[in-house]
C-alpha cells in the first residue's frame, strides 16, 4: 500500500532492508517480538543473524522530493 503511493505520488523509494541489532542480552525478546510482529504481517525474508534481525523488504522514501516537508 504504501509503496503504491510512493509511486503514484512521484516519491523517491528504496527497498534497501533494515538491520536491528541487539545492545545487550536484555533486548533479545524484544528482537524476537519484532521478528513474530514482522511475520505476522506477511513480511517475507526476516531472519536472525545472531543478536539482530534482518528485513529486506523494508525501505525508505525521500520524504523531500515533492516539497511535502520542510
Amino acid at each position: 500500500m504504501m509503496l503504491r503511493f510512493l509511486e503514484q505520488a512521484e516519491i523517491p523509494q528504496e527497498i534497501c532492508g533494515k538491520l536491528i541489532v541487539a545492545t545487550d542480552e536484555g533486548d533479545l525478546p524484544r528482537l524476537a517480538t519484532l521478528e513474530e510482529r514482522a511475520r505476522a504481517n506477511g513480511l517475507v525474508g526476516v531472519r536472525r543473524c545472531s543478536r539482530t534481525r534482518r528485513c529486506p523488504c523494508v525501505g525508505v522514501a525521500e520524504a523531500r522530493a515533492r516539497g511535502s516537508v520542510r
